[in-house]
């Protein structure tokens, strides 16, 4: 039985693209819940689809979230983000994104905020931090959106189909 190639990815600077549906779910998640993201209303927050996985320690994720810092920050200084760069850049996994649902794609991105922190340093600037998991997720995620069976499903499905590819 021979069996078929993968399909081959774009050049790695073509791999990402801008997503306003999770920059728009991100936005209501933060102006529903202050308690737990308004600290987060002022950050730039910047969130791309990748194209061939997320893979973190071995692992297919839906998503992923990092602080930008240093050269990155300054790098993407754009008009975007009052040239100020970029806080934070949530990166989704565009196969697992495309297949969730919308319930799914909410609870993936109210996931990664969690972990993005609002601090205050001495002189007033702003902190932000990035913290871990409560458990192997978030407690309040649990409460909110059940065990997370269905997204663990969609990353497993879409796994096997890109193995089989």
């Amino acid at each position: 039985m021979k069996r078929e190639k993968k399909a081959a990815l774009p050049p790695p600077d073509q791999r990402f693209a801008p997503s306003t549906v999770a920059a728009e779910i991100a936005t209501r998640l933060i102006n529903e819940l202050p308690v737990k993201f308004g600290g987060l209303a002022a950050a730039h927050i910047l969130y791309l689809t990748k194209v061939g996985g997320i893979t973190v320690q071995g692992e297919r994720k839906a998503g992923k979230i990092e602080k930008v810092t240093g050269q990155k920050k300054y790098l993407s200084h754009n008009a975007q983000n009052n040239n100020e760069g970029w806080d934070y850049i949530v990166t989704l996994d565009a196969d697992i994104w495309s297949a969730a649902t919308d319930i799914i794609k909410e609870r993936i991105i109210f996931h990664e905020l969690r972990h993005a922190l609002h601090d205050e340093k001495e002189d007033g600037s702003d902190d932000w931090k990035l913290v871990g998991h409560d458990i192997e997720t978030f407690i309040d995620e649990t409460e909110r959106y059940g065990s997370g069976r269905e997204m663990l499903d969609v990353i497993q499905s879409v796994s096997m189909a890109s193995k089989k590819e």
